[in-house]
């Protein structure tokens, strides 16, 4: 959003020839109408239950002079936990309901997985570009294009994509914090619930036994399921 006075970026490239598109978090407006007050915004717009989903949410991207977008509302730490697409919702509106977020559970739609944000967004933005060449091909032109793409990997919950599980992360530390060990814990199958997240772990030798205490990233309670897994977790690990 521009000061009084000067343009929009998406609108000032639009007008400079370019074709435009927006990806991944919002988190900068978006209005929502009202179920049972057509023309009317929904003044608390926490209260989804309330809200006209199948209607194009007001100051969203494509009235901004983004010719495509694919946006995260609030990117993958806050509810809605789905995908916007051209300032609508992607899927049916009648499946919105409550859905797991790595831990949190929220608003959202069923496909909702954490870990499947970041090639999801990635997968949008190189068919958007894919497009735009063919386009530039049958036309014999050669129209530029303007791509932002405003990444939701630097937030929690830390939930790498399958495919890079595993991998090292270079120069990856042990920080000692409040008596815990703090370190990303990435874990995940495909047939089993999303825990792959940051984890607190702290392992105290106990007579023979060793006594672990897992927690989320931000001190609290591990879930007894999610407690369970990384234990599994750490026993694979550590063989």
């Amino acid at each position: 959003m521009a000061k009084g006075g000067m343009g929009d970026l998406g609108n000032l490239m639009k007008q400079a020839g370019y074709q435009t598109a927006m990806f991944g978090k919002y988190h900068m407006g978006g209005h929502f109408y009202l179920k049972d007050r057509p023309g009317h915004f929904a003044l608390n717009e926490e209260d989804y239950q309330k809200i006209d989903f199948s209607q194009s949410f007001g100051m969203g991207p494509r009235g901004l002079g983004f010719d495509y977008s694919f946006m995260l509302l609030s990117g993958i730490q806050d509810e809605p936990y789905a995908y916007f697409e051209n300032d609508k919702l992607v899927g049916d509106p009648g499946r919105l309901g409550v859905v797991r977020n790595s831990g949190t559970t929220g608003f959202g739609m069923p496909y909702w997985k954490t870990s499947a944000v970041g090639p999801i967004m990635t997968g949008k933005v190189l068919d958007f570009l894919g497009r735009h060449l063919d386009e530039n091909r049958q036309a014999e032109i050669q129209r530029p294009f303007f791509v932002y793409y405003c990444s939701q990997a630097i937030h929690s919950p830390i939930a790498p994509a399958s495919a890079v599980l595993g991998t090292p992360v270079r120069g990856q530390t042990f920080d000692k914090v409040g008596g815990f060990i703090s370190k990303m814990a990435f874990w995940n199958r495909d047939n089993s619930e999303d825990y792959s997240g940051a984890y607190q772990i702290y392992a105290q030798p106990v007579g023979e036994s060793t006594r672990v205490y897992i927690k989320y990233a931000d001190g609290t309670d591990c879930e007894p399921d999610a407690a369970e897994h990384m234990l599994q977790v750490l026993s694979e690990r550590m063989g």
